[in-house]
Formats: C-alpha cells, structure tokens, sequence
C-alpha cells in the first residue's frame, strides 16, 4: 500500500495499471462535477442543484458529442441533456474504450469516472464545487487526487461557487 495526496492508502498494484493504462490514451474526453468531499449525486439529481456557469461550461463542451454513461445516471438525466446530444447507456462491464471514441464524452456515473478511465482520456474537466452538501453517491477521492496530481491542470473559471478545470497529458506530468 502507497499513502497518496494524505487522503488514505492504494495498491501499488493500483497504481501501476493505471500508468499501464496512461499507455493505451485515446482521443475520449470526460466531464463531471463534485463537491468538497467528492459529493457526486443525490436522489438522481445533482446535490448542489443548479449552476449557471457549470450548465453552460457542460453545454459547450457536449454538444454534438456522444456521451457515455452508467444506467443510474441515464436514468437520471433530464431532457434537455438528449436533444443535440446522443447518449449512450454504458452496461456494468463493457468495454467503453473499443472502437472510435473521437466524439465521446464520459459523463457518469461513479463505475465510469474511475483512475483507469481517466488515465486514458486526453482531456478531463472537473468542476469543484465550494461547499459541502447531503449526497448518497459519492467519486473516490484517493483516485481523483492522484489522476489530478498527474496532469497539467488549467483553471477555465473559478468565482465563489465554482473551479472549473482542464485536466490534459496526465500520467507524464509529475514533478
């Protein structure tokens, strides 16, 4: 076991499959928001409700795009998110890195927003939101803190509420 960014311990084991998987990167993009304890989800929805920025900064990024989700968060999507869009359920243990992925985007839920999927994206943007809030489905933070530490990080847009981030050429970046 490995303690990482003082959140807790991982396999080495852990570890290097992902930098085995930084390897194998392909043009595939993810986006997602979290709290400050890695607050994901509540009752389908999002636990912070809605943020204006946020909502726009997914917009640009996904439309025309084909997004890829688990069923919970399929389930749990509004309409608007389908119209320019097109979604695809993701089943628990399919391969969502087979075939072209050029126009792809991992939207969620927790079984897709893993190291090992992330590690192979060529670009990931996060959007932390300031503030703690009731959820019941939460983003493994020990995993998140060591992606995040492995990539060139720009910020996009950071006020009160929100840090908007592009994650790119992680797994090499460590200094």
């Amino acid at each position: 076991m490995v303690k990482v960014c003082g959140v807790g311990m991982m396999p080495l084991k852990r570890i290097l499959l992902c930098l085995k998987n930084y390897q194998k990167r392909i043009n595939m993009q993810a986006i997602f928001a979290r709290g400050v304890n890695q607050e994901f989800g509540l009752k389908g929805g999002l636990p912070w409700g809605h943020n204006a920025t946020d909502l726009a900064h997914f917009k640009e990024k996904t439309l025309g795009k084909i997004l890829l989700c688990g069923k919970n968060t399929y389930k749990a999507l509004p309409a608007a998110v389908f119209k320019g869009r097109t979604v695809k359920m993701v089943e628990r243990g399919e391969d969502i890195f087979e075939g072209d992925h050029s126009n792809s985007i991992i939207i969620g839920g927790t079984s897709l927003l893993t190291l090992e999927n992330l590690n192979r994206c060529d670009t990931v943007w996060t959007t932390h939101v300031k503030g703690v809030f009731e959820a019941d489905t939460y983003l493994n933070g020990d995993e998140l803190c060591i992606f995040e530490s492995g990539c060139l990080t720009e910020v996009l847009h950071d006020d009160e509420d929100i840090r908007i981030e592009e994650h790119t050429n992680c797994g090499v970046y460590n200094e």
